[in-house]
């Protein structure tokens, strides 16, 4: 209810090789895999390359509060709601 919760896998990359940067209501998520394993492996599960995704923000997000996680190959991103944009409760007054 009160953030916009983005999940990422990206096998391979470190926590240090994840790059988010927000220009102009764009969020920009990089990461940088780290080097194949030489060789011709028989099977694999999953690409390893380098990432990269955009998203446009709206003025619903608070952008100067994200906040991200990278734990086990998955990026978490938390983009809370902007103040503005969450629900208020209007007291009624009874006279």
């Amino acid at each position: 209810q009160d953030a916009l919760v983005l999940k990422f896998d990206m096998p391979g990359v470190a926590g240090d090789q994840v790059d988010l940067t927000v220009e102009k209501g764009t969020l920009t998520v990089t990461g940088t895999a780290a080097p194949e394993i030489p060789g011709n492996p028989v099977y694999r599960e999953t690409r390893i390359g380098d990432y990269r995704r955009v998203f446009s923000l709206t003025e619903a997000m608070d952008a100067e509060h994200i906040k991200a996680e990278m734990k086990a190959g998955v990026l978490t991103v938390m983009i809370p709601k902007a103040e503005k944009a969450k629900p208020k409760r209007i007291e009624v007054s009874v006279h």
